[in-house]
């Protein structure tokens, strides 16, 4: 069965959810594969008018990282104090003071960056802190650097490709953790009222199809209105795709008990006649 048969009857072909448990393992795997990649293209396609209005990389790293720099083991730099609490993240940089004058990570911040001119604090709540001196760097640098760097397209390119590669893994176990989800309705469904002789492997199957619209939907929904997408509604829709496809299974039960037997089609018809 070609992507595009797969995809349509995925979709709203019912009727022949029965053969897409004759469709090879590994056709199923490129199928939820290209849905990953597809998911991807569409996220780089809606991050791009933001990208390019704010000036690419260079553009993105002038508005939000401050005039800075660090020569001869000193910090010049602009008082910074911002503080997130819904992210837990904390700033506080004061070349003014010294680092005893500044907050820590008692204020309850899982997230806290803390600079003087001599030195500078970094605490992560899964990584513990960290402490270095300018002066043990031995580098001088500055935002300029930073801008000059995200200018070269290499560089630029590198940078999105990094982020490109993190999303599409980030969406392989997100596909992977849907697919084993909706197996697991799709299991529930199959012990209280189809009661088909499928094993796991076929209710993975089913659901590496039953996403399709639920992936649709949680991609274009964010758009359309601006919100996120329920990830109730995901598996509520995603069950009710599992649960179509046992009901026109159980419809063809014949056939498909013997097609997972390992018997053709005609042979369970000519069982059937005997």
């Amino acid at each position: 069965m070609s992507f595009k048969n797969q995809f349509l009857t995925a979709l709203y072909r019912f009727g022949s959810y029965p053969e897409l448990l004759d469709v090879k393992g590994i056709r199923v795997f490129l199928y939820t594969f290209f849905t990953v990649i597809l998911s991807v293209v569409f996220m780089v396609l809606t991050a791009a008018p933001g990208y390019l209005s704010q000036g690419g990389l260079e553009g993105m790293a002038k508005k939000y990282i401050p005039e800075f720099s660090v020569k001869d083991g000193k910090l010049k730099t602009e008082k910074i104090d911002f503080s997130d609490p819904v992210s837990g993240v904390r700033i506080y940089v004061d070349t003014s003071a010294k680092m005893s004058d500044a907050p820590f990570a008692d204020e309850g911040y899982s997230c806290v960056l803390v600079a003087d001119s001599d030195e500078i604090y970094v605490y992560n709540s899964m990584q513990g802190s960290q402490k270095m001196r300018f002066d043990e760097m031995g580098i001088d640098f500055s935002s300029d650097d930073i801008y000059k760097s995200l200018a070269d397209k290499r560089v630029a390119a590198f940078i999105i490709a990094l982020f490109v590669f993190t999303w599409i893994i980030g969406m392989s176990f997100y596909a992977l953790y849907n697919i084993i989800f909706l197996a697991l309705i799709g299991n529930i469904i199959n012990m209280v009222s189809a009661r088909l002789p499928l094993n796991f492997g076929h209710m993975l199957k089913l659901a590496c199809y039953a996403r399709t619209l639920p992936l649709i939907m949680s991609l274009l929904f964010p758009v359309i209105a601006g919100i996120g997408f329920n990830p109730a509604v995901f598996y509520a829709v995603g069950g009710f795709y599992m649960y179509k496809a046992l009901k026109n299974i159980r419809l063809n039960t014949g056939v498909v008990i013997a097609d997972i037997s390992g018997m053709s089609g005609s042979d369970a018809h000519a069982d059937g006649g005997e």
